[in-house]
């Protein structure tokens, strides 16, 4: 124990005897031969710099993230009871490309029912239709039948008036065979009613079984029009028969009830005649006033009605069924999927989210003073704390045009935050490191000047609008204007005013803001800068030629004669 208790004590010795040789060394009394200032004595002491030619760089910063490119959420459209996952995340997928199937078994079933109601309602149009173009044709037939029936009942009336009629020379059997007759036609047209009806109830039963089958199609169409035209005949038959059986049946009962005619008889007839010419007559207006008005289109724009919501309410339904298949929209890598395998889902839930990650989309955030230097094609430079050792290329695609506060009721203008808009870009992602959501940094190139001369932004005053530096000759000042170009937070472009190899006062700011015309100065420097003199100062060797890489400058706000190039407003 005493031992590592020494070792500890000696360890700590070498330690604080080292420590104080470095404070001595960086922080004690200059080292031997270190040179502080050349010129008159007693003249205040300037660092100096000779102006040279290079490239000025003027940068925006805006912080911000990079997120995937094409960002797409793709949800369920309806609940479903299970869902079947196609992908995983980190996935690359495809356009067109199946993500998850939702169960759609019950929706099919709602498909097919629907399906059938479309069918019916078209088959029920498409009778009412035929009808129609044979309605005209059906309502003159009738207008004639009235006509003729009123032409009859006038004859039977004229025979009652007379005295006669066929009655009084009618035997009862012959009354019973004739009303028998008329019976047996009208049983047989019904009949085939019948049968055209059972037969068109078969086709239609096995072309609802096999829709697609053409045979099966032919044979329900040739049912379908043998059936109308049975019912057709039936229509015309019992028009024709049911005026003769109703006279015949008359006729028979006035035989069996009395036998011959007598006086009362004849009369009793006669008003008979005249009930049925009134009522001949009423048929035949009513059978006029149909043919006028023409076909009833009631119940044609109802099955109309009927067929064109079947079809809106199957569309509805087969695009439900369509949307129970999610595929991809566009290619990308999955970078989310909501949901399990064979867990049920609701409408709306998240089922996979899926971006570019090879195109990058920026988001980040400038201040207002910027704003005007940006635009879209402006190259970006995009840095991570989290990629210490890389850096990114990119592009601005858009600049905001409102505030990001004014989303938050222009929270940041009323209580003093800085007001900042939104910047986008696009970043090449190419080798993936980028990942969604992480923070960059985006250094935006706004201008660009090749082979101008640069002189630090700190060295150039301005007095009245006009923008000056302090030149050095011979160890004295000349306040020399400037006229100036492109500016950045640290250097200033000299459009004229100044020419190459001049030096000038770059230092302490305080000395730069006091020192007028004339005034007599001494100039620091360092040891091994090949000779110091009026020519020279420090960071520069001979040829004038500065020492160190060139760090562009953000855009700032800078005083009123540098904006205007060294001119009064």
């Amino acid at each position: 124990m005493k031992r590592k208790i020494v070792v500890i004590v000696v360890i700590l010795a070498v330690l604080g005897g080292g420590g104080w040789f470095g404070y001595k060394r960086f922080f004690g009394a200059p080292a031997a031969g270190m040179i502080e200032a050349m010129g008159p004595e007693g003249a205040p002491v300037v660092q100096v710099e000779t102006v040279s030619r290079r490239m000025l760089v003027q940068e925006v910063f805006a912080p911000g993230t990079v997120e995937a490119g094409n960002l797409q959420e793709y949800k369920a459209a309806l609940a479903s009871p299970r869902v079947t996952l196609h992908v995983e995340v980190g996935q690359q997928v495809e356009e067109g490309q199946i993500l998850a199937e939702l169960d759609a078994s019950e929706l099919l079933e709602d498909v097919k029912a629907k399906e059938r109601d479309l069918l019916q309602a078209e088959r029920r149009l498409e009778e009412l239709r035929r009808n129609l173009d044979s309605a005209p044709l059906q309502l003159e037939r009738s207008v004639q039948e009235a006509r003729r029936q009123l032409i009859e009942a006038q004859t039977q009336l004229a025979k009652a008036r007379a005295g006669g009629g066929s009655g009084e020379s009618s035997s009862v059997t012959a009354l019973r065979e004739q009303i028998a007759q008329l019976r047996n036609q009208a049983a047989q047209a019904q009949q085939a009613v019948n049968e055209a009806r059972a037969a068109l109830s078969a086709a239609e039963a096995a072309y609802m079984a096999k829709p697609g089958d053409p045979e099966a199609e032919r044979a329900y169409r040739a049912a379908e029009e043998a059936y109308r035209r049975a019912v057709s005949k039936n229509d015309e038959t019992a028009r024709e028969t049911a005026t003769k059986l109703a006279e015949a049946q008359a006729e028979l009962d006035a035989l069996l009830s009395g036998g011959d005619f007598n006086a009362d008889d004849q009369e009793t007839r006669v008003r008979l005649a005249e009930i049925q010419v009134k009522l001949a007559e009423v048929a035949v207006k009513e059978a006029e006033e149909a043919l006028r008005r023409g076909p009833d289109m009631g119940q044609i724009q109802l099955a109309e009605a009927e067929v064109e919501a079947a079809r809106a309410t199957l569309e509805k339904l087969r695009g439900n069924l369509e949307s129970m298949t999610i595929k991809a929209t566009a290619p990308g890598t999955v970078l989310a999927v909501g949901a399990k395998d064979g867990d049920p889902v609701q409408q709306g839930a998240l089922i996979a989210r899926v971006g570019d990650m090879e195109r990058m989309t920026l988001v980040g955030q400038v201040e207002a003073v910027d704003l005007d230097s940006l635009e879209p094609g402006q190259q970006i430079m995009v840095t991570s704390a989290l990629l210490p050792l890389a850096s990114f290329e990119g592009v601005v695609t858009g600049v905001g045009q409102q505030t990001s506060q004014s989303m938050d009721g222009y929270r940041g203008m009323y209580m003093g935050e800085n007001v900042t808009f939104e910047v986008r870009g696009e970043v090449e992602n190419l080798d993936g490191r980028l990942k969604s959501g992480m923070s960059v940094e985006m250094r935006i190139e706004t201008s660009r000047k090749e082979n101008v001369i640069v002189v630090p932004l700190l060295a150039v005053k301005e007095e009245g609008g006009q923008a000056y530096v302090l030149v050095v000759k011979d160890y004295q000042v000349e306040l020399r204007p400037i006229q100036t170009g492109l500016v950045t937070n640290r250097e200033v472009e000299v459009v004229s005013g100044l020419e190459e190899g001049e030096m000038i006062v770059t230092a302490p700011f305080g000395l730069i803001e006091t020192l007028q015309d004339g005034d007599v100065v001494r100039i620091q420097g360092m040891p091994g800068m090949g000779g110091f003199g009026p020519g020279m100062g420090p960071g520069v060797v001979p040829g004038g030629v500065r020492r160190g890489r060139v760090v562009p400058g953000r855009a700032i706000s800078v005083p009123l004669g540098l904006l205007t190039g060294g001119v009064a407003r």
